[in-house]
């Protein structure tokens, strides 16, 4: 899997297999879920949330590319920029 990134389904796969995964990720979320309404109720037009990981084109790839459709499926706007890959 190193040679590809966290767009591709075989390390998305890879990496949601981990039995921590699901934790993490509902932990991460409930951690900046109620910054959203804060963030928009004090004015502020943007959020940052960085994630990163050893090499950056495996599991902060992965757990980007999540956030990113939890958060439009929130009805939030929201973007995305892989430093360390280029994306399709």
């Amino acid at each position: 899997l190193k040679p590809l990134t966290g767009l591709d389904k075989s390390v998305q796969d890879y990496v949601e297999k981990d039995l921590g995964f699901d934790g993490f990720m509902n932990n991460f979320k409930a951690l900046i879920e109620p910054l959203f309404d804060r963030y928009k109720g004090e004015g502020k037009s943007y959020l940052t949330i960085a994630i990163g990981c050893t090499g950056g084109k495996h599991r902060s790839v992965v757990v980007a590319e999540r956030l990113l459709i939890w958060m439009k499926g929130l009805g939030l706007h929201a973007g995305i920029d892989h430093r360390d890959i280029e994306r399709p």
